[in-house]
């Protein structure tokens, strides 16, 4: 599970959605014997690709969030 860690905070993690999706797709094309479109495969390979760009810019920004702990009761 270590190769896990050279995809962290990477973009090639975007690929291997993508790749994995189109598998799911394959998979369950063949479970419910009904074919899988090229528009299906291209839609969501879209969706996942801007999902996990989206993650991984997110994970990527610097920054720190401050949070108080009210340690009582609140003061109102």
């Amino acid at each position: 599970m270590s190769f896990l860690l050279n995809l962290k905070q990477s973009y090639n993690i975007v690929i291997v959605a993508v790749a994995v999706s189109a598998i799911f797709i394959f998979i369950d094309s063949k479970i419910n014997k009904k074919t899988a479109t090229r528009t299906t495969y291209l839609k969501t390979a879209f969706i996942v690709g801007l999902v996990s760009i989206f993650i991984v810019y997110v994970n990527t920004l610097k920054g720190k969030i401050d949070e108080e702990i009210i340690s009582g009761i609140p003061p109102f």
